[in-house]
């Protein structure tokens, strides 16, 4: 199987705890939500732990839409979230930004990569 940027980015931001296992969950749910409205059935029979936390209520509209004239990829799905999140519209950037790189000098600095990964360490 080949591995493409957002896969790179995911296993970037694994080791960052109950956040993105969560932020994770998300963005998988949110995915299946948008292919099979009836996904939000399977995610409160199987995970209580998101069904009562703050994160599905974010993303259980798609379920009371009957328009489906776009249904985003799962790389669609996770270049916005990050796009948010980093400021960055390539969806490897903020793999690079984790690593540390600074955009300008085209460098890996240090206090890059710890000021992001502090922000990983954050619930949101």
């Amino acid at each position: 199987m080949v591995l493409g940027p957002v896969d790179f980015v995911m296993s970037k931001i694994a080791p960052y705890g109950q956040f993105v296992a969560m932020l994770r969950k998300l963005i998988d749910y949110f995915f299946h939500l948008s292919e099979n409205l009836n996904f939000y059935c399977t995610i409160v029979a199987n995970d209580k732990e998101f069904t009562d936390s703050v994160y599905l209520s974010k993303i259980e509209w798609p379920r009371h839409e009957n328009d489906q004239l776009y249904i985003p990829s799962y790389a669609d799905i996770t270049r916005v979230a990050f796009m948010k999140e980093f400021e960055r519209g390539k969806v490897t950037e903020p793999a690079n930004l984790l690593s540390g790189r600074n955009f300008e000098t085209r460098s890996i600095e240090k206090d890059i990569e710890e000021s992001h990964s502090k922000s990983l360490n954050m619930e949101f």
